[in-house]
């Protein structure tokens, strides 16, 4: 039959192990595996403690970390829903402005078109200097051209100006 020492891989000619005295004969060998046998089961109780709550740092680790791995990828599908969002805006106002942009060239082509059909000629001053910003080729001919100030006094347009009428009110 196998000893307990034999069973835990102690062996008498090992002599014996710290803190415990040297055994004297058959009887106090049994006295001495029956109290190793109790030091021993309360050290495997010890270190089962120990191990099973290394187990469970280990499982309250895993769930944190799962935890927080759940909740970082339910961020990025938020921030990545609200960029999506945003994309969908900024492309729905970046068309608006192209198609914004297209009418407005548009009506200066149509403005352009009207002014220079008309044969009279036609000025357009800026109301803070009084500066031509604008003729069409009759006022051209008439040799007020944009870039030269007019005199503040107010100018009403009621009728056509023949250029000469201008000209006097421009220097």
């Amino acid at each position: 039959m196998m000893k307990t020492k034999d069973k835990v891989g102690l062996y008498p000619e090992d002599g014996p192990m710290p803190g415990e005295l040297p055994s004297r004969g058959k009887e106090s060998q049994e006295l001495s595996s029956g109290s190793e046998l109790l030091a021993l089961r309360a050290e495997s109780q010890v270190l089962g403690r120990k191990l099973q709550e290394a187990r469970d740092r280990a499982e309250r680790a895993e769930e944190e970390l799962a935890h927080a791995r759940a909740e970082i990828e339910a961020r990025v599908r938020e921030r990545s829903e609200q960029l999506s969002r945003a994309n969908e805006i900024l492309r729905q106002e970046m068309l608006e402005r192209r198609k914004d942009e297209e009418r407005i060239l548009q009506q200066n082509e149509f403005l352009n078109h009207v002014l220079e059909s008309l044969t009279h000629p036609f000025y357009v001053l800026d109301a803070n200097d009084y500066t031509i910003k604008m003729t069409n080729s009759a006022a051209i001919q008439g040799e007020l051209t944009p870039g030269i100030t007019c005199s503040p006094s107010p100018i009403i347009v009621i009728s056509p100006v023949t250029a000469s009428s201008m000209a006097a009110r421009c220097r």
